[in-house]
């Protein structure tokens, strides 16, 4: 009988050692993550100024041509928009009216009347700028525009004078 009880006596410690070796516990870790998503859109996304004079103006506005652009954050973070404007085939953009040079201008919600664009209204230039800082998702954000034409000009074909509106995070 001591033989059996002595191996079991020096084996029993080394099995409980040997159990807790080999347990294992666990805990959970749940990670979510959602990919940025920059995105605009804009309505309604094209303006028909029409044939205006040399050195003449036009607007976006309601008092003018009523086609105020609005920009709609579709992403999913909060967005900063940019804009820029174009030289066209036959005119340059510029920050005044000149030979074969138009001038493009942006306003907010300071420009109530065409006069304003004078002092609240902002020429585009052909790199970009802030249009709005901070737009949430979901929100959107209206924008006017204002025109002129050459003070003088060889082209008298119409020109597409386009403006982009870039959203950037």
């Amino acid at each position: 009988m001591r033989r059996i009880i002595l191996p079991i006596i020096l084996f029993l410690p080394l099995f409980f050692f040997l159990r807790d070796v080999a347990a294992s516990d666990t805990g959970a870790v749940n990670a979510t993550v959602t990919a940025q998503n920059v995105s605009i859109s804009v309505t309604d996304g094209a303006i028909a100024y029409g044939t205006l004079a040399t050195s003449g103006t036009k607007s976006t506005l309601a008092s003018e041509a009523n086609d105020q652009q609005v920009g709609l954050n579709n992403g999913n973070i909060t967005e900063t928009f940019n804009i820029v404007g174009s030289t066209s085939a036959g005119w340059t953009l510029g920050g005044t009216a000149g030979v074969n040079q138009y001038f493009h201008k942006f306003c907010l919600t300071a420009c109530t009347s065409p006069a304003n664009f004078t002092t609240a209204g902002t020429a585009l230039t052909t790199n970009y700028q802030a249009l709005v800082a901070s737009v949430a998702a979901g929100a959107s954000n209206p924008f006017n525009l204002q025109v002129g034409t050459p003070s003088s000009t060889t082209v008298y074909t119409s020109q597409s004078v386009n403006v982009t509106v870039q959203a950037v995070p």
